[in-house]
């Protein structure tokens, strides 16, 4: 395939997974104030488990 037909399906490509990634992402809530279930796997304490 010629690289002047490539080219612009490539950007095209990666403009729309960087956009998407940063679609999901800025669609996450922060949970900084959730202490009775937490997102991570953390222990009673606070550490790794």
């Amino acid at each position: 395939m010629p690289d002047w037909i490539l080219a612009p399906i490539c950007v095209v490509a990666l403009g729309g997974f960087i956009w998407f990634a940063f679609r999901q992402g800025f669609r996450v809530k922060p949970d900084e104030n959730n202490r009775d279930h937490p997102t991570l796997p953390l222990g009673p304490d606070g550490s790794w488990r």
